[in-house]
C-alpha cells in the first residue's frame, strides 16, 4: 500500500505545535508515532520501539530525581511507590490524550478506521517513544522540557489525589521492581452468616507473610493488606 506523504508532513506540524517541541530530524518524530502493525503494512523497517525503550528510561530517571527532590524526608520504599503511579500505563495514557497524540498515531489502516480497537497501551508507549525521540533530537535538557511541561506537570498534586488508590497495583509493582516477586494473596479465614460475610487475606511476598486485614469482601481485605504492606516498606 502507498504512503500519504502529504499527511505524514500534517501529522509532523500538528504533533510539534501539541507537544511544543519543534524536530531538527522530522522523521525521528514520524518513527516515535509508528506502530509495529503500520510498518508491516507499508513494508517499512523501522517502528518505534526503541525510541519507546529509551524513553521509559529517561521518564524514570527524571521521575526519580524529581520526586527525590521534592520529597526530601520520604523513605526509598514510598518513593519507589510513588516512581510507579507517575511511569505507570494509565497515567501516560491520560497524558497522551491530553495531547492528542492518539490521533497522529501511525497504525495499520484497519486498526486506524477504529481507535477504540487499537489498546491504549500504544497511546502510552507513544509518549515513551516521543521523550526518547525528543532526547536523541535535542538531548537530555529538551527531553525534561517536555516531561515537566507536558507529561509530569502536578506531581505532588497528582500523587495527593491517587498515591494509593490501588494498593494492589503499587504493591505489585514496587515488589517486582524491587525483588522480582509478585505478591500472593492468601484466604485465612471467612466468617459470618451469608448476608454480612468477613473475610481475612494475607499478603504472602516470598516466604512471608507480610500483613492480614479484614474486609466485607474478599477484594476490599486485600486492598487493606496491600496497604498495610506498603506501609511497612516505607518506614
Amino acid at each position: 500500500m502507498q504512503k500519504d506523504n502529504t499527511r505524514d508532513s500534517d501529522i509532523v506540524q500538528k504533533i510539534e505545535e501539541n507537544i511544543g517541541y519543534r524536530f531538527t530530524d522530522k522523521n525521528i518524530i514520524l518513527q516515535a508515532l509508528t506502530h509495529r502493525s503500520y510498518t508491516n503494512e507499508y513494508q517499512e523497517t523501522i517502528h518505534n520501539e526503541r525510541l519507546e525503550f529509551l524513553g521509559d528510561a529517561i521518564l524514570q530517571l527524571t521521575a526519580t530525581c524529581k520526586l527525590y527532590t521534592l520529597y526530601p524526608d520520604v523513605a526509598e520504599g514510598e518513593l519507589s511507590v510513588y516512581r510507579s503511579l507517575l511511569v505507570k500505563t494509565e497515567f501516560l495514557v491520560q497524558v497522551a490524550e491530553k495531547l492528542k497524540i492518539p490521533s497522529y498515531l501511525r497504525v495499520s489502516s484497519g486498526q486506524k478506521k477504529d481507535l477504540n480497537t487499537v489498546s491504549t497501551g500504544l497511546f502510552a508507549d507513544a509518549v515513551e517513544a516521543i521523550i526518547g525521540a525528543i532526547y536523541l533530537d535535542g538531548g537530555l535538557e529538551a527531553a525534561e522540557q517536555f516531561i515537566f511541561e507536558k507529561v509530569l506537570t502536578d506531581i505532588q498534586g497528582y500523587l495527593s489525589q491517587a498515591p494509593l488508590q490501588d494498593a494492589k497495583t503499587a504493591l505489585q509493582e514496587y515488589t517486582q521492581q524491587e525483588f522480582d516477586i509478585t505478591p500472593e494473596y492468601i484466604m485465612i479465614d471467612e466468617s459470618g452468616p451469608d448476608h454480612a460475610k468477613t473475610f481475612t487475606i494475607g499478603v504472602k511476598i516470598g516466604d512471608s507473610m507480610h500483613a492480614q486485614a479484614i474486609g466485607k469482601s474478599k477484594q476490599e481485605a486485600a486492598q487493606k493488606a496491600a496497604e498495610q504492606t506498603l506501609k511497612r516498606y516505607k518506614k
